[in-house]
């Protein structure tokens, strides 16, 4: 799960949040871990798993350089945007997965049951 942070700049609602910080807060613990397996390979780890695993890893964090996260009323959503979280309702229901692509069908799915507070009126997304 994404740890986000708020951009707290002069003026900026916060409604904007960084995932630049998001990278450079995890920057240490990533670097440590991709150092355990990479010292493991051969002895506890497959080089051909370590190897697949650490190149996803680095596509997803490339990726999420290039992308920005915001929270934002689900009548401001626009079709195209990706959820930055899962969402579900209040009986458990899985409705939106994280990294889905929001279609315009889905936007007035969201806004009805936003209305009946089943989901939060605000909601993460990724641009």
């Amino acid at each position: 799960m994404f740890r986000l942070h708020r951009d707290k700049t002069p003026g900026n609602s916060g409604q904007i949040t960084s995932t630049a910080a998001f990278l450079n807060s995890t920057q240490s613990k990533y670097a440590q871990t991709m150092n355990y397996l990479h010292q493991r390979v051969g002895t506890h780890y497959s080089v051909e798993v370590v190897d697949t695993f650490t190149g996803i890893i680095e596509g997803e964090r490339r990726q999420l350089g290039e992308r920005t996260i915001m929270r934002l009323t689900v009548n401001q959503i626009k079709p195209g945007m990706m959820f930055a979280s899962d969402y579900s309702t209040s009986y458990g229901l899985l409705i939106a997965a994280r990294g889905e692509q929001i279609s315009g069908e889905a936007i007035t799915r969201l806004i009805a049951l936003a209305e009946i507070g089943e989901i939060p009126t605000k909601i993460l997304v990724m641009n």
